[in-house]
């Protein structure tokens, strides 16, 4: 389903340009955050703040999986023209 959400995203990547998206990696010190996070998420409970910090990380994640997946869609279609 293409939403006006998508359309943004692929706005932003190419402003941010097509290989850039595609090539991004979210910092080390940023997916170890995450990785604890989740991993405390499935052995106890967190704290609301620790909630709200591994729901803007999993937001963010799929923020960037539509970018990648657009970036990848837009190279396509130019490699085809």
């Amino acid at each position: 389903m293409q939403t006006v959400f998508h359309n943004e995203i692929a706005g932003i990547v190419l402003k941010a340009g097509i290989q850039n998206a595609i090539e991004y990696k979210v910092p080390p010190e940023v997916q170890s955050r995450a990785e604890v996070l989740l991993e405390k998420n499935r052995s106890q409970t967190l704290a609301e703040e620790e909630k709200e910090e591994l729901d803007a990380f999993l937001f963010f994640g799929h923020i960037m999986r539509i970018a990648k997946i657009k970036a990848l869609k837009i190279k396509q279609d130019e490699q085809l023209h």
